[in-house]
């Protein structure tokens, strides 16, 4: 099945359940907000740069590999309970992804000058994620949930610093556009503190990828229009697609992984605890 009819059918379905919760007065007091934060390692990584160095004489090399998906998580959700063990949930994250480091250092065996060459990289995004809530006991409440997660606004950065032996570079780009869609699924724990409060805690994994859909970037260049180099900046972009035609400003779609495994926590308020939604008026 396509994503997109995976996606209409998941998100109707969550709208049918909201539009019965909504409508049914038997059911009108089991909804609930969330807020919390949390942290995420990398799952699906990929190669994403080199550690290197090279003295002329020997040399040696390392990779990276990571996620983009890797960071500190804010969000906030609102769910709904049909009945006392099944429900659906809204939830709205925002991604602040960690910086991944490669450093690459080139040293002159006679002039004993080196040449060190810095590249930061790092990702960012919004979430939605509609979900179904599946969960039992009374004060410990332990849930399971799963759904789709959208990437709204997703970005990377990249900046790449070469200096040493008289030279100072920089060069950035900005990776942006696209769209980014997969699923969640979380294991969680709700600890009731009344009939209104509860703090949850949970692990949650995120299977999504990313292709932007262009790159805004400046270079460092030379000008020798005067009959001697003037360093320039150049700037421009890049527009990826599915078929590259050769043109000078497109190249062909890749993929990097916004997949993460993490641990959450936070606090739930229910207006009327998720044992009222069973009960008759």
């Amino acid at each position: 099945m396509k994503k997109n009819t995976i996606l209409k059918v998941i998100a109707a379905s969550v709208a049918i359940l909201f539009y019965q919760a909504t409508t049914n007065r038997a059911i009108a007091q089991g909804a609930y907000v969330t807020a919390g934060m949390g942290y995420n390692l990398a799952a699906g990584s990929i190669l994403l740069g080199f550690n290197s160095t090279d003295n002329g004489v020997t040399s040696s090399e390392t990779t990276v590999s990571g996620s983009l998906g890797k960071g500190i998580s804010f969000g906030a959700g609102f769910g709904y309970m049909f009945t006392k063990n099944v429900g659906a949930e809204l939830g709205f994250s925002y991604l602040s992804g960690s910086t991944y480091t490669f450093t690459s250092t080139e040293t002159e065996p006679f002039s004993n000058g080196s040449l060190t060459s810095v590249s930061k990289i790092k990702g960012k995004l919004m979430r939605i994620a509609p979900a179904i809530k599946i969960t039992a006991g009374e004060k410990l409440k332990p849930y399971a949930k799963f759904g789709v997660v959208i990437g709204l606004m997703p970005k990377a950065d990249e900046d790449r610093t070469t200096s040493g032996m008289g030279i100072s570079l920089n060069s950035t780009d900005r990776y942006s556009g696209g769209t980014s869609i997969g699923w969640t699924g979380a294991l969680g724990m709700d600890l009731n503190l009344s009939s209104m409060f509860s703090i949850f805690l949970e692990l949650n994994t995120i299977t999504q990828s990313w292709s932007p859909g262009k790159d805004e970037y400046t270079r460092p260049e030379y000008d020798y229009s005067l009959g001697y180099p003037i360093q320039i900046t150049k700037t421009g972009t890049i527009t990826y697609v599915k078929t590259d035609t050769g043109k000078p400003d497109e190249e062909t779609k890749g993929y990097v992984p916004f997949s993460s495994f993490g641990v959450h926590a936070g606090i739930k308020i229910s207006f009327g605890g998720a044992a009222a939604a069973t009960e008759k008026k």
